[in-house]
């Protein structure tokens, strides 16, 4: 059995003892089935009692290795949600995984975090019901504009920033797993951090990991050799997700003809990313030569990047009208 400790919440994980299928997960003091999530036997506080009590849509938000999101709409007010689906299939690793982004989104409490509404089982599959974003992801924003302009850009690495620091000081959890497709948007101009179902629990912030999960284009070079990695780690991921939104295009070119080991070679073995000064402002090129260092030892946390030059300059612009010109409402 192992304990997962988050943000005040205590969550005792034991290994499965039978199949995954109809009824209930019951793990020590969490369980969940048709009727909703409970810890040590109390319900958890839901606006649904059932899944029946959101209608699906039949639109699809975005599908990934761990299951499908579609659209659906709250019988009673009309309101919409994000429903993530799961199969579960008899895995035990696949649902400790979907354990760990549970319980992480029931710990958070954050406006840079996507919201968490309630989780369900039955028959195999898994549901969470989460926040709706109705811009969808910053892969859309960047597929639509290409590049994002300073001003906007400014504010919503601010605002990343500001999630990404609760999720390392507050959750003590290394997200893993930072790139476009995992980061939402509405028309109010909110941006927030989801899918945590790759990240890795710290004793304490300071604590390291050494497991290679997440998405490869984005990962330090330091996880990408295999070599013990903190939460700093995080910060090369974000540094070039926001290199990646001011360029139009990845950092490292298309993946075209590209294999996992070109890959590995150019992350840990070429010089790192940096922004071309004749074409962005000083402090923008400052900024992504902080967060893409190779020693993660000379990285910063995220915290300390919230009062560099660059963020101080933007971080009360408003990037909602341009979201609403610029991306389709989902």
């Amino acid at each position: 059995m192992s304990r997962f400790s988050l943000g005040g919440l205590s969550i005792d994980v034991d290994q499965p003892k039978a199949p995954i299928g109809f009824g209930r997960i019951t793990r020590d003091n969490l369980s969940i089935g048709p009727d909703g999530l409970l810890v040590d036997g109390v319900r958890t506080s839901s606006l649904f009692a059932t899944l029946a009590d959101l209608m699906d849509t039949n639109e699809l938000l975005g599908t990934g290795v761990s299951g499908s999101v579609k659209k659906a709409k709250y019988r009673a007010t009309g309101k919409v949600y994000a429903v993530k689906t799961m199969h579960l299939e008899n895995s035990d690793e696949f649902l400790q995984k979907r354990l760990v982004e549970l319980k992480t989104l029931m710990a958070s409490d954050h406006p840079n975090i996507v919201g968490f509404y309630g989780a369900f089982y039955n028959d195999g599959v898994l549901s969470f019901v989460l926040e709706y974003m109705d811009r969808g992801t910053l892969a859309d924003l960047l597929a639509r504009v290409r590049q994002i302009p300073m001003p906007s850009l400014g504010r919503l690495t601010h605002d990343l920033l500001q999630g990404l620091h609760y999720i390392h000081k507050r959750l003590h959890l290394i997200h893993r797993d930072l790139k476009p497709q995992n980061i939402l948007l509405n028309g109010e101009g909110q941006i927030k951090i989801t899918d945590f179902g790759v990240s890795g629990e710290l004793s304490h912030t300071a604590s390291f990991a050494k497991t290679f999960v997440g998405t490869i284009k984005y990962m330090s070079p330091a996880r990408l050799q295999g070599e013990k990695h903190s939460a700093k780690s995080d910060v090369w991921s974000f540094g070039i997700v926001v290199l990646e939104c001011a360029l139009g295009a990845h950092p490292y070119g298309p993946d075209d003809g590209k294999t996992f080991f070109s890959r590995l070679t150019e992350i840990a073995h070429k010089p790192a990313p940096r922004a071309d000064p004749t074409q962005f402002p000083p402090e923008f090129c400052s900024f992504i030569e902080t967060c893409l260092q190779k020693e993660e030892a000379k990285l910063p946390e995220a915290g300390a990047l919230l009062e560099h030059a660059w963020i101080l300059r933007y971080k009360l612009d408003s990037v909602a009208t341009w979201l609403v010109a610029h991306v389709s409402k989902k």
